[in-house]
């Protein structure tokens, strides 16, 4: 009696588990580097549906076919990947989740971060904190760094500021010498900057070891350089010398709208179509790197700080000025002057800052958040609410829950 032929490791073989009762989604992410905010987000859509995950990495990249109904798979794999490659052979419907597009994309479904509005989320929050210089650090070769640049720079110059750019190469091989010499005119390149100065670093390990350069080379973060990173991962974010803000780009929300658009094809309610869905960013979470107001008036700067680490209190103007021993007209005319805004404005548009964010991050209700941010009554958050954002509290985190 003839053996059957052994199985290879990376064979590509349809492989029968028999009848499942629950429609599942198969999928294959990048083991090297496995993005945990596109799983989690699948994991808690197919939980809604009663659906299940497969990992193909469990099963050496076998596609299970059987009596159990595939309502599809998620990948990040490129369309030429043999993985991929098969599933459409076996006219599975596919959603692939990259980071960018490729040439062979039009064979299924894709869903990428927005990262374009990611670089104009960031340009406006370092406006936002009247940053009249900011920088970028590029990859060289570009890569898909040109167009982030390019979208980040023209938003910042249409504020009349001056953007400058350090284009960082690409060496995996570099002997310790030349790599200090890298860090050195990475250094030289800081100390040379107008400060303050606000720099997007397009991602957050580069955000991250940039923060640990200005500890090295004893540049301020937030005050000389403000930093701001892309993919909120939390556990880079909040371990780097100064805790970083960064761009939420939502790939917790894309898992999440993958695992709906298969769904929904699976249901008959509306067929998958080979076309690419581009995700906009959901917010910039802002912690200590930028947390900071770039201002020339030392006076300025002061109540600026105080407003900042007190807003939740009831404060007012008077107790602003009495703080910073000018009086209150003064101190008014300064402000016009370095912010174009009132003392009073920019009390209250951190309070709404901060009540956007209680909004999205919490469940406390807004007689609760009217307490936590210095606005004292319900009504009068509302009030404040719908004439800043044209929706009201209760709208603002409907839709951010939806996000």
């Amino acid at each position: 009696m003839q053996k059957p032929k052994p199985q290879k490791e990376n064979d590509i073989e349809e492989l029968d588990l028999g009848r499942q009762s629950r429609k599942t989604v198969l999928f294959a992410l990048n083991k090297a580097r496995q993005n945990k905010k596109l799983l989690a987000g699948m994991l808690s859509q197919v939980r809604q549906y009663g659906w299940q995950l497969l990992d193909l990495n469990l099963t050496n990249n076998i596609i299970p076919v059987g009596r159990f109904p595939i309502a599809g798979a998620v990948v990040e794999n490129l369309p030429d990947d043999p993985v991929v490659e098969k599933l459409i052979e076996l006219g599975i419907p596919i959603i692939r989740c990259g980071k960018l597009p490729h040439p062979m994309d039009y064979k299924l479904s894709t869903i990428f971060p927005d990262y374009e509005t990611a670089a104009i989320y960031a340009a406006e929050h370092l406006i936002e904190r009247n940053f009249q210089q900011a920088a970028f650090l590029a990859n060289d070769p570009w890569g898909d760094h040109q167009k982030l640049y390019q979208v980040f720079k023209d938003r910042i110059e249409k504020s009349n500021c001056k953007c400058h750019l350090y284009k960082i190469k690409a060496d995996n091989n570099l002997s310790q010498k030349k790599f200090s010499d890298r860090v050195l005119d990475l250094k030289n390149w800081l100390n040379d900057l107008p400060k303050p100065v606000g720099i997007f670093t397009g991602s957050d390990q580069r955000a991250a070891r940039l923060s640990a350069l200005c500890l090295a080379g004893d540049i301020a973060v937030p005050e000389e350089i403000s930093i701001i990173g892309m993919g909120n991962t939390q556990s880079i974010c909040e371990s780097a010398p100064v805790m970083l803000s960064s761009i939420e780009i939502g790939m917790g929300s894309i898992g999440k709208l993958a695992i709906q658009m298969l769904y929904d094809n699976f249901q008959g309610n509306k067929k998958l179509t080979r076309e690419t869905v581009f995700f906009k960013p959901i917010h910039v979470i802002e912690r200590q790197s930028t947390n900071v107001l770039a201002v020339d008036d030392i006076i300025v700067g002061k109540a600026l700080r105080f407003i900042w680490d007190n807003h939740k209190n009831h404060i007012n103007v008077d107790m602003i000025a009495r703080h910073v021993l000018v009086n209150r007209r003064k101190l008014e005319k300064a402000f016009k002057k370095c912010l174009n805004r009132g003392v009073a404005e920019e009390l209250k548009r951190k309070r709404l800052e901060e009540i956007e964010r209680l909004l999205r991050t919490t469940k406390l209700t807004l007689k609760e958040i009217a307490d936590n941010t210095g606005i004292g009554e319900s009504i009068s958050l509302q009030r404040a609410f719908k004439s800043a954002f044209s929706m009201t509290p209760n709208e603002y985190r409907l839709k951010h829950k939806l996000n």
